[in-house]
C-alpha cells in the first residue's frame, strides 16, 4: 500500500466516504473526507484507495497542508477532480490555505478538470464561511486542462492567466471580518481575474462582497471589451462599484453578448434593460410616432402637432397626468448614473397602475378624452376582433415591453 493511502486511511473511518453515484448508465466515485452524512444512501465506509478512482475531496479545513502535499506527491498527475476547504459539518480546522497552496504548486496537474480552494460545502442549512486563500498564480498555472475553477475566500491573483479548456468558474469572497480570516479583494487580483484568456468560458460567477461592501471596485476595459471571454453566456457579480461603473458597464459589448446577466449593487441591467425598453416604446408611440397613434385611435379630429405625453389640448384629466408623472419619473431615474434598484421598482408599480386606468380599466373616458366617436367595449389592451388595432405593430411592441415590466416587478 502506498505510503499516501495509509496517511488517507488514517483519517478516522467515520469521517472519510466513498460516494458512488450512477449517472447515464456509468458509476462515479469520489472519495470524501471531512464529512458525516448519516445516511447509507450513496455513501460508504470504505478500507483501501481503489487506483481507478480519480475524484477526491477534502473537507478538513486549512491545516492540513502535510496531508495534501503527501497527496499531491503521489496523485498529481493522476486526479481529475479535487475539492479543498471545509464544510457544514464542522469537522476541519483553520481557515488559512495558504499553506496548502504552497505546497501544491510544487506539483503539475496535468489531468485535473475540476478544482475548488477554500470551499466549504453546505450539507445543512447554513452560512458559508471563507478563509484566507493567498497568491494562486503559480498554482493555477499548473493546471492546464481545468475545465470548472472555483476559489473560495481572499485570493491574490498578480498576473492574467491563460485557461484553455476552463468552461466555468466561481470566485467568491464573500464573507465578515468577524466570522471568517482575511481582507477583501484586491482591485490587482480582480483586474488579473478579469484580464485573464478564456476561450472556452460560458459561465462566471463573482462574488466580492465582505464587510457589507466597504470596498468600492470598477471593471478593467479589456473585461468589458469581452474579447477575452468570447463564450461567455451567463454572468453574475456581486459587490460594490465605484461611481460611474453602471455607465460604462451596461453600455459596454460584454453586455450585448449575455443570455443571462445578474449585478447585485450595478443591479439587475436585464431589468433596466426591460425598463428602458418599455420606456422608449412609449415614447416612440405617445410622442415620436404620434400621427400613426392618432390614425389607429381615430383621433384625427386633432390637428395639434402635440403628442399625447406634451398634449397642451388635453386638461383636466387626471389619470393621464398621473401617468406622465409616473413615465417622467422613471425617465429621470434611468438617466441617473446611480440607480436604486428598489426605488425604481417603486416607481415602476405606480406607472403600471396608472397605465393600466388609462388603456384598460377607463378606456371609455380615455375614448371620450381622445375623442373617438365611437365607445366599443374592447380595450387598447383587448380590442374586438377584426379591430385596426390588431394591425398596430408599436402596440404589439408596447404591450410585449409591458407584459416584461410586469413579470419583473
Amino acid at each position: 500500500m502506498r505510503k499516501t493511502d495509509n496517511l488517507l486511511l488514517e483519517i478516522p473511518r467515520d469521517i472519510r466516504y466513498l460516494r458512488s453515484i450512477k449517472r447515464d448508465e456509468k458509476i462515479e466515485e469520489g472519495y470524501y473526507f471531512g464529512i458525516n452524512p448519516h445516511t447509507e444512501h450513496t455513501w460508504s465506509h470504505f478500507d483501501e484507495i481503489k487506483k481507478e478512482v480519480k475524484d477526491f475531496y477534502f473537507y478538513l479545513g486549512g491545516n492540513v497542508d502535510e496531508l495534501l502535499d503527501a497527496f499531491a506527491l503521489e496523485y498529481h498527475e493522476k486526479v481529475e477532480t479535487l475539492i479543498i476547504g471545509d464544510s457544514s459539518y464542522g469537522l476541519g480546522e483553520g481557515l488559512d490555505y495558504s499553506k496548502i497552496v504552497r505546497k501544491l504548486e510544487r506539483y503539475n496537474f496535468p489531468n485535473l478538470k475540476s478544482f475548488q480552494l477554500g470551499t466549504y460545502a453546505l450539507f445543512h442549512n447554513a452560512d458559508s464561511i471563507y478563509g484566507y486563500v493567498g497568491d494562486v498564480t503559480t498554482l493555477l498555472q499548473k493546471m492546464p486542462k481545468l475545465e470548472y475553477l472555483g476559489i473560495f475566500g481572499e485570493v491574490i491573483i498578480t498576473t492574467p492567466l491563460e485557461f484553455k479548456y476552463l468552461e466555468e468558474m466561481d470566485f467568491c469572497r464573500w464573507g465578515t471580518s468577524f466570522f471568517t480570516k482575511g481582507e477583501y479583494i484586491t482591485q490587482e487580483s480582480l483586474n488579473a481575474l478579469l484580464c485573464s484568456t478564456y476561450p472556452k468560458l460560458h459561465t462566471l460567477w463573482i462574488d466580492l462582497e465582505f464587510d457589507e461592501n466597504e470596498k468600492k471596485y470598477e471593471f478593467p476595459k479589456e473585461f468589458l471589451m469581452n474579447d477575452n471571454m468570447p463564450m461567455l453566456k451567463k454572468l453574475e457579480i456581486n459587490g460594490s462599484f465605484k461611481e460611474g461603473v453602471k455607465k460604462s458597464f451596461y453600455q459596454s459589448p460584454i453586455v450585448k453578448k449575455l443570455d443571462s446577466l445578474y449585478i447585485e449593487d450595478l443591479k439587475d441591467v436585464e431589468f433596466i434593460k426591460t425598463v428602458s425598453g418599455f420606456i422608449n416604446i412609449f415614447t416612440l408611440m405617445f410622442h415620436t410616432d404620434w400621427k400613426r397613434s392618432k390614425e389607429v385611435l381615430e383621433a384625427d379630429l386633432f390637428e395639434s402637432k402635440w403628442s399625447f405625453i406634451h398634449s397642451k389640448w388635453i386638461s383636466n384629466w387626471i389619470n393621464r397626468d398621473a401617468l406622465l408623472e409616473a413615465y417622467n419619473t422613471i425617465q429621470k431615474t434611468l438617466s441617473q448614473d446611480s440607480i436604486k434598484i428598489d426605488e425604481l421598482k417603486n416607481e415602476l408599480k405606480i406607472f403600471i397602475e396608472q397605465f393600466e386606468v388609462v388603456f384598460d380599466k377607463d378606456w371609455g373616458y380615455t375614448q371620450e378624452m381622445l375623442s373617438r366617436e365611437d365607445r366599443d367595449e374592447d380595450t387598447f389592451f383587448y380590442p374586438k376582433e377584426g379591430s385596426k388595432i390588431f394591425d398596430w405593430n408599436t402596440r404589439e411592441h408596447l404591450l410585449e415591453n409591458y407584459k416584461k415590466v410586469k413579470r419583473v416587478i
